[in-house]
């Protein structure tokens, strides 16, 4: 179980903040979706199944693991917080549930693509000489660009 600690100040305090939540009952995902799951340079691969490769790492493909959301999301959910935290009370005293987490939901994806950027803030495992010579980069989880540009969040 990850902990957050967001600090509330004003009118809505973390009480109201759940309640809200759980009478909304909305949620905001992040991740690879049916629509964005197709592979151009690799058909007969999804997105999906790319990023769960890189996400778990594979033994007996000997991927190393580089997780681009589960780990991002975890260790910087401050900073995630911190980037919607100044509109989060309008929000909610608006009613306004579903635009916050559309609102959380990008700010996810950027920080997702700041780990792409950092590769990992430096903690993915270089790639393997044999990847680079085949790809022609030594960047990790980057190739065609296509498992970073099919990121994206919803609001369910």
């Amino acid at each position: 179980m990850n902990k957050v600690t967001v600090k509330l100040e004003g009118l809505l305090n973390l009480a109201q903040f759940l309640k809200v939540m759980a009478e909304k009952k909305h949620r905001v995902q992040v991740g690879v979706f049916g629509h964005k799951a197709a592979r151009e340079n690799s058909p007969g691969v999804t997105n999906a199944e790319v990023g769960i490769i890189q996400e778990m790492g594979s033994l007996t493909r000997k991927i190393p693991r580089r997780s681009f959301l589960h780990d991002p999301l975890r260790t910087h959910a401050s900073d995630l917080m911190a980037a919607v935290a100044k509109d989060m009370e309008r929000l909610f005293r608006d009613g306004k549930v579903a635009l916050f987490l559309k609102r959380l939901g990008l700010a996810a994806e950027d920080l997702i693509q700041e780990a792409f950027e950092s590769r990992g803030w430096g903690k993915w495992a270089p790639n393997a000489p044999s990847t680079v010579k085949s790809k022609g980069s030594d960047s990790p989880l980057i190739n065609h660009g296509e498992l970073r540009r099919s990121i994206s969040s919803r609001v369910v």
